[in-house]
């Protein structure tokens, strides 16, 4: 199998590339994340956007290890940090996230409540702690609101493919860089073409600006890692060989390696209130 540390790709295998997973839906409080979906919009699988299917919840673990989170409270987002600040503590002017990576919209903020859902402050205005199933729960309403987003992103830049046609893991990374604040256009032209050495070099290319320096991000190894392994490795994508996976997964910056004249498609411009990418 491919020498990948801390993956398994055969389990990896059975978690991601098989689309159109039947049932296990689990159940999510009412909100407001609806289809707003045209006829000619709407996949072909008739998807619901109030409950996550059973294959979803194996990107939920991906972006939990992608995000990470700071604690049960609010605090600085990434992108916003100053040297030496508490993340507890934001500034005015600041971006604020929550749990994991979600980041409070104007409207949160102002109202105080997470999807008309989830009050911010307790009864004396300070920053309350939130449960791991609050957590969890604005996690998969975070999903189904990007999952929207991805596919009408996918929809604008492919016209002959189905997003549900693809590969589950192919899906996921398309959500995974929506929920990071990115809007693609070449990643989905690769996925719907096959062209599996593209989607590599579009689908690793994540960088961001910390303390005043343009880096790569860990969430391009981690990516590669728990969705474009078993993608490239299975018959249902590029079948590519395990050494030629070793080889690719080798040639992914680290962590904190600075943008110099790779490729930095990945890159986007802040805004306090809409996702950024994490520097992990």
């Amino acid at each position: 199998m491919v020498n990948i540390p801390g993956i398994d790709i055969r389990e990896r295998l059975k978690q991601f590339i098989f689309p159109r997973t039947k049932g296990g839906l689990q159940d999510l409080p009412t909100s407001e994340v609806t289809s707003s979906y045209t006829d000619s919009q709407q996949p072909k699988s008739e998807e619901t956007y109030t409950r996550l299917k059973a294959n979803d919840l194996n990107l939920k673990n991906h972006l939990k290890e992608a995000e990470g989170k700071v604690g049960n409270k609010i605090y600085v987002a990434v992108e916003d940090l100053k040297e030496g600040q508490d993340r507890t503590k934001p500034e005015p002017g600041q971006s604020v996230d929550i749990g994991y990576g979600h980041k409070l919209t104007k409207k949160e903020l102002k109202t105080g409540k997470i999807y008309d859902m989830f009050d911010i402050y307790d009864s004396e205005g300070n920053p309350r702690e939130f449960s791991e199933k609050e957590l969890d729960t604005i996690l998969e309403l975070d999903i189904l609101k990007h999952k929207k987003d991805a596919i009408k992103n996918f929809n604008k830049h492919v016209k002959n493919v189905d997003f549900f046609d693809l590969p589950v893991s192919g899906q996921h990374m398309l959500i995974d860089y929506d929920f990071n604040g990115i809007k693609p256009e070449k990643l989905p032209k690769a996925l719907a073409n096959k062209d599996y050495d593209k989607v590599v070099k579009e689908g690793t290319d994540r960088s961001g600006k910390i303390f005043g320096v343009q880096k790569f991000l860990g969430r391009n190894q981690l990516t590669f890692k728990n969705l474009l392994a078993p993608l490239l490795s299975s018959s249902e994508g590029a079948n590519y060989s395990d050494e030629k996976i070793s080889e690719l997964f080798s040639k992914i910056p680290k962590a904190g390696t600075k943008v110099a004249s790779r490729y930095q498609g990945g890159m986007i411009e802040k805004d306090p209130y809409k996702r950024q990418p994490r520097f992990i």
